[in-house]
């Protein structure tokens, strides 16, 4: 998990400098701060969503929305049991990786923002 989580930041940062280099054309702190708000951010609303939908909190809605919408006839009580929850289907995804390295790209933000600032 430690080795996913440095992967996760090395990509993080190069995506910031490829992004910074490709698409303002020059590398200086204050596109570094703008690319990594929104990588950080992105790391972090993935990381809750996965953990909110694995959770088990919208498996009610969506086995209701299978029953409801089914096409033919109506489901059996065996296949409704069958199918997956979401929460079953996204629990592989691990999430602690992703918040760390959203947090950290997030730490270096706000220290870079503290120097570009004083």
């Amino acid at each position: 998990m430690f080795l996913y989580f440095i992967l996760l930041l090395f990509i993080g940062y190069f995506s910031i400098f490829a992004i910074s280099i490709l698409y303002y054309e020059n590398l200086n702190l204050l596109n570094f701060i703008n690319i990594s708000f929104f990588l950080g951010g992105f790391y972090l609303f993935f990381s809750i969503s996965v953990f909110i939908l694995s959770s088990g909190f919208f498996d009610l809605v969506t086995n209701s929305f299978r029953k409801a919408f089914s096409r033919g006839k109506p489901l059996d009580k065996e296949e409704f049991d069958s199918m997956r929850s979401v929460s079953e289907a996204i629990s592989v995804i691990r999430i602690s990786p992703f918040l760390m390295s959203g947090s950290v790209i997030y730490a270096v933000m706000i220290i870079a923002l503290i120097v570009y600032y004083s």
